[in-house]
């Protein structure tokens, strides 16, 4: 809906930007019983319309809820359990790797993977799944005792470096090597944006690996944010520009829109949006702190993603719903869809295929686009004859390079915002964990904005 031409009244919180961390904050207050408002920019969703269709931006992936303590919290306190548990549908084939020399499928189940691995690569094939599994199982209980993750201050993070380096020296060792564990990196690549880490390896590809689901139309984050309007939020869609971020007495006070003189107040701010595109809303210090924090996470690479709307005959056989091309300089991550309308409906008859690869900051877009096109041309030779559709999306920067020094590799952007009683809840804040760094910081958001609100 768009921006009301006057707020009915105080907000408790409002989540500025698209990001999936501030959107499961705001579900999660919203569920709590707290008045939340949620200001989409545009720049973060999972999905854009275009010509009619709902083109994804990135391929949809998504880990078992029993698999990832994180997403099961969640939803569980929603009482989402048994409407995801209905609509999740785990990929049949899972994660298919196309290699150069090789194509083979890693199923969920054990004795057929086992079996696919040796075919392929003989005795020593099932190796590396085994050693990226003796790396999850003690990270698993850790993360999920460690409730000051992300940390909020210092203080914080000072209190996790003793159980963080007996964990890092406890998992830390030789790497397997080889073709899988190269794609194995490479996959984590694309779904964690943040320099190598063992620990975020393993926590970020072994729910996915394990049993890689996804979620038909509406996808998770618009479904987040229809709860958040069910449970008394308001929600603002683009193409309501947000003008600036309101300050009253150096703290957090609302949001301002172009061409409304009301502002919409709240009292208490998170941020899900890039520390760039913050500075751009806010003004004197906290505007010079946000840039200082953008000077600290320096954007390595971008996400370019490719979409093509075709009939079932232009999908070769073999190809199955999620993939990992390593045929390229590049690699890239494509998944294969039944298309949608802009309402979310299937359309009879027609796949989307989404291609995503990220590429260095130097690289130029028509390159980038060439180089992607030839990787995907490798497994469907004659998509031009069969396309209905082909669109181009450019996403914000990924695989950040942070100069600070991280915890266990997996620490970015930190918790506390640049204005009083405000928060970020980003995917920079965990950058090492992909979606369950996302998740943990929108729910460690979620309980401090709720204890600041409590104590008021």
């Amino acid at each position: 809906m768009s921006a009301p031409k006057r707020p009915t009244q105080l907000y408790d919180v409002a989540i500025v930007g698209g990001e999936f961390a501030g959107v499961v904050a705001g579900a999660v207050l919203a569920r709590r019983g707290l008045r939340v408002l949620h200001v989409d920019d545009g720049r973060d969703r999972p999905d854009r319309e275009e010509e009619g269709f709902l083109l994804p931006n990135t391929p949809d992936l998504l880990p078992s809820p029993r698999s990832l303590p994180a997403l099961h919290a969640l939803i569980d306190e929603l009482g989402m359990m048994p409407q995801l548990g209905r609509t999740i549908v785990p990929h049949a084939r899972g994660l298919q790797l196309v290699l150069p020399d090789a194509r083979l499928d890693l199923p969920p189940q054990e004795e057929e993977r086992t079996r696919e691995l040796q075919r392929a690569f003989g005795p020593g094939g099932p190796r590396w799944w085994q050693e990226l599994q003796s790396i999850e199982l003690p990270i698993r209980p850790w993360l999920e005792a460690a409730a000051l993750l992300p940390p909020k201050s210092f203080f914080e993070a000072w209190k996790l470096r003793g159980p963080a380096r007996r964990l890092q020296s406890a998992v830390e060792g030789e790497a397997p090597s080889g073709p899988l564990m190269d794609a194995a990196r490479d996959l984590y690549d694309l779904l964690a944006p943040a320099p190598k880490s063992t620990i975020g390896l393993a926590r970020t590809l072994w729910p996915l690996l394990s049993l890689p689901c996804h979620r038909p139309s509406p996808r998770l984050w618009r479904l987040l944010r229809a709860f958040i309007s069910s449970h008394r939020g308001d929600l603002v869609d683009p193409p309501a520009a947000i003008e600036r971020i309101e300050v009253e007495r150096g703290g957090f006070a609302g949001v301002r829109f172009t061409g409304l003189t009301v502002s919409h107040r709240a009292r208490v701010g998170i941020l899900a949006l890039s520390p760039d595109r913050a500075a751009e809303l806010l003004a004197g210090s906290a505007r010079r702190r946000a840039e200082i924090l953008s000077q600290r996470l320096v954007p390595a690479a971008r996400r370019l993603t490719w979409n093509l709307v075709l009939p079932h005959r232009g999908l070769p056989p073999g190809l199955g719903t999620l993939a990992l091309l390593q045929l390229g300089q590049e690699p890239v991550l494509l998944s294969v869809e039944r298309t949608r309308d802009a309402a979310g409906k299937e359309v009879d008859g027609l796949f989307t295929v989404t291609a995503t690869a990220n590429f260095s900051i130097g690289t130029e877009r028509d390159a980038a686009l060439a180089e992607l096109r030839a990787t995907v041309r490798q497994v469907l030779p004659f998509f031009e004859r069969h396309a209905r559709h082909e669109s181009v999306w450019e996403g914000t920067p990924m695989r950040y390079e942070v100069a600070d020094k991280r915890l266990l590799g997996i620490e970015g952007l930190p918790l506390a915002g640049p204005l009083r009683r405000t928060l970020w809840a980003s995917r920079l804040s965990l950058p090492g964990l992909g979606l369950e760094g996302s998740l943990l910081s929108g729910l460690r958001a979620a309980a401090i904005a709720q204890s600041w609100l409590e104590k008021k």
